[in-house]
């Protein structure tokens, strides 16, 4: 499955809900509440890998003796 890289506005949304379910969690985590800080953890955990799979990933150059490209995210 090809995730497409996202756009500004998505970036910025993902970015927002990290930061939300992250002071979220903590919020949970200091009341004694740790099923729903566990839960806020999940979302947190599942944003940051769906942020970083989304980068755009570009290729910088190749290698000189076996030609595979060489590949950066930013």
């Amino acid at each position: 499955m090809l995730i497409q890289p996202f756009s500004k506005d998505g970036r910025d949304e993902i970015l927002i809900r990290y930061k939300k379910a992250s002071e979220n969690r903590e919020i949970a985590r200091d009341e004694g509440d740790f099923v729903l800080a566990k839960e806020y953890l999940s979302e947190v955990n599942r944003l940051k890998a769906e942020y970083f799979a989304r980068l755009p990933r570009l290729v910088m150059s190749c290698c000189p003796i076996d030609g595979k490209p060489l590949i950066r995210s930013f």
